[in-house]
């Protein structure tokens, strides 16, 4: 029988195993910039049109509550300031910086035919520096926090919660 602490366990897998990472903050944007390089095009162009085959598919787009585009940086920011101006320019570039992932992939010309179901449950989401990522000395690894992750929010965690809460 299912218990709070195994659903736990699985909705936290189910969380990491539904996001796809782009950390190679030198490919996708130029420090301080919202602009795609053109490296970053190529892999949207590569990469999205099959993502959004995936999750348009009879299989799972019953499933499919969100699909966010997350942007992330780094602690940093260019000129000296206090911690909380860092944060709040970040916050703004890292909103930019997915309005111009959103932006770029909407225009493929080879999502088209789903572009209505695409708008409807793409968003564009700037987390700034709320999720850092760390080296296992503790310290910021400021290049893998600077990154871009496309994450599937699904229904399936109001499944499992319904069936625990079923069977206590």
């Amino acid at each position: 029988m299912p218990n709070k602490k195994n659903c736990t366990w699985w909705l936290n897998l189910l969380r990491q195993t539904l996001s796809v990472r782009f950390e190679s903050p030198d490919v996708l944007f130029k420090l301080g910039s919202s602009q795609l390089e053109d490296k970053f095009k190529e892999i949207l162009e590569d990469f999205f049109p099959r993502y959004i085959k995936i999750l348009t598919s009879e299989k799972y787009k019953s499933d499919i509550e969100e699909i966010r585009i997350e942007g992330h940086t780094s602690s940093d920011w260019a000129t000296q300031c206090p911690p909380d101006v860092a944060y709040f320019n970040n916050m703004k570039l890292s909103q930019d910086r997915t309005r111009s992932v959103l932006e770029y992939v909407l225009t493929l010309p080879s999502i088209a035919e789903h572009k209505d179901w695409v708008k409807k449950y793409l968003t564009a989401n700037g987390l700034s520096s709320s999720k850092l990522i760390f080296l296992p000395d503790g310290r910021e690894d400021k290049d893998k926090s600077r990154r871009v992750e496309f994450r599937v929010k699904t229904n399936a965690e109001k499944r499992i919660v319904k069936i625990i809460n079923e069977t206590e």
